[in-house]
């Protein structure tokens, strides 16, 4: 525990220098590709959706120099997921997997396309998703890239 502690507190110091923050405050931000891979057509639509209702309130996503995409696919049969008696699904009309990408200028995640429903564990899918997004991130500039996937792992 005291080596935490002292690993804590020498972090602190580095982070809180007046060096370091002013070269954080002279760096420019970087252009980066956020995409999620989200698999909740099982057990885990609630925490899964959950996360992505927490990604589409952050004021992380809304910064100009982030794009984001996510593939979602759900079970759909869930609406209420802060139990609040409103309907707080993303997509709420069926539950076929969709790519969603989120648009600077409304401030929303918009539908990019939708799918017949699909096995979202096949390398094909993945593939597909991935070379839509980082095709539109390349040519928009992106720098640094952010893959997550959610879901069961396989292993």
């Amino acid at each position: 525990m005291q080596r935490y502690r002292a690993l804590a507190m020498l972090l602190t110091a580095i982070v809180s220098s007046p060096t370091t923050r002013s070269a954080y405050a002279r760096a420019r931000p970087k252009n980066m590709c956020l995409m999620q891979y989200l698999v909740a057509d099982n057990d885990l639509e609630y925490a899964i959706t959950a996360d992505l209702l927490e990604l589409i309130d952050s004021e992380f996503i809304r910064q100009p120099n982030v794009q984001t995409w996510v593939y979602y696919d759900a079970h759909g049969d869930m609406d209420d997921y802060d139990g609040d008696g409103f309907n707080d699904a993303p997509l709420s009309d069926d539950a076929a997997p969709t790519i969603l990408w989120f648009d600077h200028v409304s401030e929303q995640l918009g539908v990019v396309q939708k799918f017949v429903e699909s096995n979202s564990d096949t390398i094909a899918v993945l593939s597909y998703f991935l070379a839509r997004a980082l095709t539109d991130c390349i040519k928009n500039g992106a720098e640094e890239f952010v893959l997550t996937f959610s879901s069961h792992g396989g292993g």
